[in-house]
C-alpha cells in the first residue's frame, strides 16, 4: 500500500479518536455530582471525668482500635502568670525538660522512647502542657513518668545559662522576622501592657531571670488545683486510675486557677515598622471580636471562613488569584480567654500595599452589603464542618477539643451540636455579623515594610489617612 494512503488512514484514525475524546469530555463536563446527604451530627465518644481528692481533674476517653494512648497534663500556668518577666514561663518549661525525679534528661528521654513515645512540653499564654503518646500497654507507666516531670522536675542550676543563651538567639532571630514584628506590634496595640500584649521580651528581661525566679514561678503556679489530665486511646482503666491516684493524687493542691481579662483597645490606630528596600509588606489588620463564650461566636467563625479562612475564600480569590498582590491572604479569629480578635494578614508586594488593604476593606464592605449566595455559604459550611469532624478522628484531636471546652468553660453541647449549628447559619446572619463586628473605623493596622514607599499609599485610604504620620 502506498505510504500516502497509510498516512491518510492514520490521520483519519487519529481524527476519529480525537473526536470521540471530545464527545466524551463534553459529556463529562456537563455532568454534575449528586447532592450531598444530610449532615450527620458529631458523636463524642463515651468518656469519664474524675476529680481526685486533692482537686485534680481527670478526663478518660477510651477511643480507637490501634493499641496506642495519649496522655496530656495541662497546668493553668503560662505567660499570663509571669508578671513583668516575659518568657519566664518558657524558660521554666525548658528547664522541666532537663530531667525529673533525680533522673537525667537523657534517662527520661530513654524511658519514654522505650514506651514508644517522647516527652513534650509546650508553654502557652495560660497553660503549660506536659504530654506523651505511646503503646497502650505502657499507659500506667506513662502516667507515672509524666507525673514525675510535672511534680518533681530537677530544674538544674547548671542548665540555665545554656537555655537562656538559646532563648536569646531565638529572640534575636524573631526580631528580624516581619510576621513576628507585626504580631508583636499588633498585640501590643490591641492589649496594651497586658500579658496578651507582651509577645517578645527584651534582652535585659531574659538576662535578669535567675533560678530563684524559676523556682518561685514553678512553686506558685504548679499544683493539683490548676491541673487537668486527659487520657485518650486504648488503656486499662483501673490500672491508669491507680497510677493517677498514687502519683498526681498525692500532689499539693496549690492555688486555684487565676484569670486576668484585659480591656481591648479600639482603632483606628496605625503602626508602621520600617524595613528599608523590602520587596514585600507584611500587613496585619484587625479588631476585637466575639469570644467562644458568646452566642455569636460560631456564626462569626462561619463568616470568617467564608471571608478569609481558606484558600478559596473571598480575600484569597481577590488578592491572590485576581490581583496577584500576594501568595496568601487570610483572616483568622484568635481565641484568647474572653478577649478574642479577628485579623486579616498577608505579605503583599510593596508597591501594592495600599491597594491590598483597600481590597481587603472592599471585601469586608461587600459582605456587609450583600449576603452570600446559598451555594457559596453551603460550600463554606461543608468545609468547616468537614474539617471539624476529621480533626476529631484522632486521640490528639479529641483531647484538644475537650481541653478547648475546659479552657473556655463551655458545655459539651458545643461539640455535639457543632455540625448542626454550623449548617443553621443563614446568609442574612453572615452579613449582619459583618456589619456589627467588622467595623473598619475601629481597626488596628500594622504594616512592616519599606515605609518610604508605603506611607503615601496608606494616606490614600480614608479610614487611616489622618493617622499616618509623616
Amino acid at each position: 500500500m502506498p505510504r500516502s494512503v497509510v498516512a491518510n488512514a492514520a490521520a483519519r484514525t487519529v481524527a476519529s479518536l480525537l473526536g470521540a475524546l471530545l464527545l466524551v469530555s463534553s459529556a463529562v463536563a456537563v455532568e454534575t455530582p449528586p447532592p450531598g446527604g444530610e449532615p450527620r451530627p458529631f458523636e463524642l465518644p463515651d468518656h469519664e471525668t474524675l476529680k481526685l481528692d486533692n482537686g485534680l481533674d481527670v478526663t478518660l476517653i477510651p477511643f480507637g482500635r490501634v493499641p496506642k494512648v495519649s496522655v496530656v497534663i495541662a497546668v493553668a500556668a503560662g505567660n499570663l502568670h509571669e508578671g513583668e518577666q516575659t518568657w519566664l514561663a518558657d524558660i521554666t518549661g525548658d528547664l522541666m525538660q532537663e530531667g525529673a525525679g533525680g533522673k537525667s534528661a537523657a534517662a527520661v528521654a530513654e524511658t519514654f522512647a522505650d514506651m514508644g513515645g517522647a516527652l513534650g512540653i509546650g508553654v502557652g499564654m495560660e497553660r503549660t502542657s506536659i504530654s506523651a503518646s505511646g503503646l497502650a500497654e505502657f499507659a500506667p507507666a506513662m502516667v507515672r513518668e509524666l507525673a514525675a516531670v510535672v511534680m518533681s522536675p530537677n530544674l538544674p542550676d547548671d542548665q540555665l545559662a545554656r537555655i537562656r543563651a538559646d532563648r536569646l538567639r531565638q529572640l534575636s532571630v524573631s526580631r528580624t522576622q516581619p510576621r513576628t514584628q507585626a504580631s508583636a506590634a499588633f498585640n501590643a496595640l490591641l492589649y496594651g501592657d497586658h500579658a496578651y500584649g507582651r509577645v517578645l521580651p527584651t534582652d535585659e528581661q531574659l538576662n535578669s531571670i535567675t533560678m530563684d525566679d524559676v523556682r518561685e514561678f514553678y512553686g506558685s503556679n504548679f499544683g493539683a488545683l490548676r491541673t487537668r489530665v486527659y487520657i485518650a486511646g486504648l488503656f486499662d482503666r483501673d490500672a491508669v486510675v491507680d497510677a493517677l491516684q498514687s502519683t498526681l493524687g498525692t500532689w499539693k493542691p496549690g492555688l486555684p486557677p487565676s484569670r486576668d481579662i484585659p480591656a481591648m483597645a479600639s482603632g483606628p490606630v496605625v503602626k508602621l515598622i520600617d524595613r528599608p528596600d523590602a520587596p514585600q509588606s507584611t500587613v496585619y489588620l484587625g479588631l476585637a471580636s466575639p469570644d467562644p463564650s458568646q452566642d455569636d461566636f460560631l456564626a462569626f467563625s462561619v463568616m470568617n471562613t467564608l471571608l478569609g479562612g481558606n484558600l478559596s475564600s473571598r480575600l484569597s480569590v481577590n488578592l491572590r488569584e485576581n490581583k496577584g498582590y500576594t501568595y496568601s491572604a487570610r483572616s483568622n479569629v484568635s481565641t484568647n480567654y474572653r478577649a478574642s480578635f479577628w485579623r486579616f494578614n498577608s505579605d503583599v508586594t510593596s508597591e501594592n500595599t495600599g491597594d491590598a488593604i483597600r481590597e481587603a476593606l472592599f471585601e469586608v464592605r461587600r459582605l456587609q452589603d450583600e449576603p452570600p449566595s446559598d451555594a457559596e455559604l453551603t460550600g463554606t459550611k461543608n468545609y468547616l464542618a468537614g474539617n471539624f469532624v476529621m480533626g476529631n478522628a484522632t486521640r490528639g484531636g479529641l483531647i484538644g477539643q475537650l481541653a478547648y471546652l475546659d479552657y473556655h468553660e463551655l458545655p459539651l453541647e458545643r461539640l455535639t451540636q457543632f455540625v448542626q449549628s454550623v449548617h443553621e447559619v443563614d446568609p442574612d446572619t453572615i452579613s449582619e455579623l459583618a456589619r456589627r463586628y467588622l467595623r473598619p473605623e475601629k481597626m488596628v493596622l500594622v504594616v512592616v515594610g519599606d515605609i518610604d514607599l508605603v506611607r503615601e499609599q496608606l494616606k490614600e485610604i480614608s479610614e487611616f489617612q489622618e493617622f499616618v504620620a509623616d
